[in-house]
């Protein structure tokens, strides 16, 4: 089945976490942009008609690679901030499109029984 344009946007996201991820090994483990950097390359002006998504993706994407610290990666040393092993980000996805209000059963059955199965464990 074939998907909407729109949603091409996602495979262009997982493009640019793939290729994050597959690089992060060789990364220095803190961040190389400074905030002005990062100001630079994000600042811009805004139409009245919003801009092109898959331009703000890739503009995220590049502000990535200078901007972040590489939390997963085999030379950061500092705080334990999570995962972002394939798995832990294809569930993270899953969950962000469901858009969920998971505070009791009635407004998302699969959210509570998921924290419910879990804290079993």
């Amino acid at each position: 089945m074939e998907q909407p344009k729109q949603y091409s946007i996602l495979e262009r996201a997982a493009q640019h976490a793939g290729q994050y991820l597959s690089t992060i090994s060789e990364r220095h483990a803190g961040a190389m942009a400074s905030g002005d950097d990062l100001r630079r390359m994000l600042r811009c002006p805004l139409s009245e008609s919003g801009e092109d998504g898959h331009q703000v993706v890739d503009d995220l994407a590049r502000a990535g690679q200078s901007g972040t610290t590489a939390s997963q990666g085999p030379r950061y040393f500092g705080f334990v901030t999570g995962g972002s092993f394939p798995i832990a980000i294809a569930a993270e996805w899953l969950v962000s499109a469901w858009d969920q209000n998971a505070q009791v059963f009635v407004m998302s059955p699969l959210a509570s029984v998921v924290e419910e199965v879990a804290s079993d464990c």
